[in-house]
């Protein structure tokens, strides 16, 4: 789920002051908050440069020394630190005490930690209390992160309609995965009107944002006519763009490669079941999903009937990019 954004000083670059201070360091301990002020500002000074060279090690020292003085941002940035130093039990003492503080970053790393179960006892419920405290401060990640657990019905009773007010909010400050889930909610027509021009608006806001699952959504409308008019060609250029932005291509598959596994991964999955192999059956009407049976059909036919229709031409419904109905 969603990461954090950072905050100064730059311990997600530092990676942290050593496993063996933080876990020291397991208790906060209320300060004086003119002392506790005086070292936040020198972890700050020390993070950014400001009138000294860079020194991250220091500048974590500090950050550290304010965590126990009881500087929230700087708990939270403790945190973080713990994390990428492998040690979650302990980044989430930290998520928990800046939490505590109404620290909307470690109130959602700390409901992702327990949405995982990682370094907490897994509890969904937990999480999306959590979510839900960081999400009504305006935390983007929060938002999405609850989202998705309304649209799932993790830690809450599933409600598709209140999973969109959320990717709205999150998708009016931008976030790219929320478009993405926000369209493929109108797509679906699950927990608002069906309206494919939408959710073709909303992929596409999505994708400029570079979200890599948005053009592959994208690719699967084109390549099947579903929504707009069929155009394997321009499917093709969606699923190429979206190989060029995934990570995968790291271990050296061009985005060619990658376009082609998709392709050749789609055909041989059953939509229902999930179920990779061959000999899978089409749906007749639409030409669209593949399935091993009847049986997986007729499971994903409440699902699938909402969009499964022959070819159309290109809807004229189309949101403008200016629209209030479009966001996250």
């Amino acid at each position: 789920m969603a990461k954090s954004k950072r905050r100064q000083p730059k311990s997600e670059e530092s990676g942290g002051a050593g496993a063996e201070a933080l876990v020291a360091a397991a208790r906060v301990a209320p300060g004086n908050k003119a002392e506790a002020d005086r070292v936040w500002w020198l972890a700050s000074k020390y993070g950014l440069g400001h009138g000294v060279e860079v020194d991250e090690e220091k500048s974590m020292r500090y950050c550290l020394k304010a965590a126990q003085l009881g500087v929230k941002d700087a708990q939270y940035n403790v945190g973080i630190s713990c994390r990428q130093n492998n040690d979650p039990v302990e980044a989430a003492r930290w998520f928990l005490a800046a939490s505590n503080q109404g620290h909307a970053g470690a109130q959602n790393n700390l409901g992702l930690q327990y949405w995982k179960g990682n370094g907490v006892p897994q509890d969904v419920e937990e999480a999306a209390r959590l979510f839900r405290l960081a999400a009504d401060t305006g935390d983007v990640n929060a938002q999405y992160n609850l989202g998705v657990c309304l649209k799932k019905g993790d830690g809450m009773e599933q409600d598709s309609a209140a999973a969109a007010r959320w990717f709205e909010k999150a998708s009016a400050q931008g976030d790219g995965r929320a478009l993405n889930e926000l369209g493929r909610l109108y797509f679906y027509g699950d927990g608002v009107q069906q309206h494919c021009g939408a959710a073709r608006h909303l992929l596409e806001l999505a994708a400029e944002k570079g979200n890599a699952v948005a053009l592959l959504n994208l690719g699967e409308m084109y390549e099947n006519g579903i929504g707009v008019e069929k155009d394997v060609a321009r499917a093709k250029q969606y699923y190429r763009r979206a190989g060029e932005q995934d990570e995968e291509l790291a271990s050296g598959k061009t985005a060619e490669e990658r376009m082609n596994e998709y392709l050749d991964e789609i055909k041989h999955t059953c939509a229902s079941c999930k179920t990779v192999g061959d000999g899978l059956k089409v749906c007749t009407r639409c030409k669209g999903p593949r399935y091993c049976g009847l049986a997986c059909q007729k499971e994903d036919w409440p699902v699938h009937k909402r969009v499964c229709q022959r070819p159309v031409p290109p809807a004229n419904d189309a949101m403008s990019a200016d629209s209030n109905d479009a966001q996250f």
